[in-house]
């Protein structure tokens, strides 16, 4: 009997992890999946649909559905890398093209997702040869554990006919590109003017204490164009004791002369909701520019 016609009558035993019926027919005593490949959403009903199964204990999980979805999607790394070869506007978690599911010799402990993101450009050709594209045919590669978990997000397996897997080429690439950015970056805030570029200072700092989300805390960056720094800290209010002031300061480096404008006294939970809005943006934008040009006279 074909094994889809049996898994659609299979119930479900937690994790994702589903039951074989007692009469399916297991191929061996390792792990595999019921097919080597896919076409994803241009195969035709259930061959799409991907499973691992597990004879130890008679059951299998679903690793792409029916609408050729990768299940559990373990995300891409280096996309920007990525994108240097990719004609597309995004990478979605699907299959378009054949995608391979197998396990290397030399490694009994894991299996492979090959996944071809974008086929050769003679793939759009016709039967004439017209309509070929100059696309470059990319895969991604990651790997199951034998619980068919996946162990890494998706990297580049191959571009074309250069291998990518087994070399450093991927995070060579990630590098100069990261490099190329940093260029770019200070060659554009030379362009910037210094409102620009405070803004863009104090839209990084709120991130640092909206991601860190500690009490007190504060961070330090440099005024463009200036001899000051800023300072935006969280103290604890000192009238109350139980509650928190943003406080936006200019200073000298290695002293303790600073200016300040102080904040309103708020619960941590309203600090949190200001540190997230536009007001606060704007008005601690605003601090540091009126701090700035108070310094000179005040420090």
């Amino acid at each position: 009997m074909n094994i889809i016609s049996f898994l659609k009558n299979l119930f479900k035993i937690g994790g994702g992890i589903m039951k074989l019926p007692d009469d399916y027919v297991l191929q061996g005593d390792k792990p595999y999946f019921n097919r080597l490949y896919s076409y994803g959403v241009n195969a035709h009903g259930d061959e799409c649909v991907i499973y691992m199964i597990f004879p130890a204990d008679r059951t299998y999980k679903k690793i792409v559905d029916k609408n050729g979805f990768f299940v559990n999607f373990p995300g891409i790394e280096n996309e920007n890398v990525i994108k240097q070869f990719f004609k597309g506007d995004s990478i979605a978690p699907i299959i378009f093209y054949r995608t391979e599911f197998w396990q290397p010799k030399d490694d009994p402990n894991r299996y492979m997702v090959l996944w071809q993101i974008q086929p050769d450009g003679r793939y759009w050709a016709d039967e004439d040869g017209f309509g070929a594209e100059s696309d470059l045919e990319i895969m991604l590669y990651t790997y199951l554990d034998e619980q068919g978990n996946y162990i890494a997000p998706f990297r580049i397996y191959r571009v074309g006919s250069t291998k990518f897997i087994g070399t450093d080429r991927e995070d060579q690439m990630k590098k100069e590109l990261a490099e190329k950015n940093n260029r770019f970056e200070k060659l554009s805030s030379m362009f910037e003017s210094q409102d620009e570029q405070i803004k863009k200072l104090v839209d990084k700092s709120l991130k640092v204490l909206l991601d860190t989300n500690l009490f007190p805390q504060y961070v330090v960056f440099d005024i463009p164009k200036s001899k000051y720094m800023a300072i935006i800290n969280i103290q604890k209010d000192a009238i109350t004791n139980v509650k928190w002031r943003i406080n936006v300061g200019v200073m000298i480096e290695h002293t303790d002369k600073v200016i300040q404008h102080f904040g309103s006294a708020l619960t941590k939970q309203e600090v949190l909701d200001y540190l997230n809005s536009q007001d606060a943006r704007d008005k601690i934008f605003k601090s540091v520019k009126e701090l700035n040009e108070l310094a000179p006279d005040r420090l």
